[in-house]
């Protein structure tokens, strides 16, 4: 049994992480919503491509505020264990979804000015 100064710990790292995933999740979509005018859902994409707000610093915040999300409700309603599965899952679901359909989506809509944005900004790790 950990003691209890770990649990703290748990406590801490679980509650920041979910509010720092609900603020990352809520500002990408605010911002595919005011400056691209359409939502992460693909029947409803953005007019243009965005390349502000987070998305200046890595190409998919949804996908990191999510993650950082599930770390947090795994580990604060299961354990430190729980919430890094959870992370992985988020990142191998994620990441398989972006990497073999949505940059294709976005490579045909947006063409060269997508594969300057991909080469410039970083996949889900941001770049300060």
């Amino acid at each position: 049994m950990p003691p209890d100064g770990w649990k703290s710990c748990e406590l801490i790292a679980s509650i920041a992480a979910i509010v720092l995933g609900i603020f990352y999740v809520a500002w990408s979509t605010m911002t595919l919503a005011t400056i691209g005018r359409g939502t992460p859902v693909p029947i409803v994409p953005t007019q243009k491509l965005i390349v502000s707000g987070p998305y200046k610093f890595c190409r998919n915040p949804i996908q990191l505020g999510a993650m950082l999300y599930y770390f947090g409700l795994g580990t604060l309603f299961g354990s430190i264990k729980i919430g890094l599965l959870m992370l992985l899952f988020g990142f191998v679901i994620g990441t398989c979804y972006h990497k073999f359909v949505e940059e294709k989506e976005l490579r045909f809509r947006f063409g060269l000015e997508y594969e300057e944005y991909k080469a410039r900004t970083p996949f889900l790790l941001p770049r300060m």
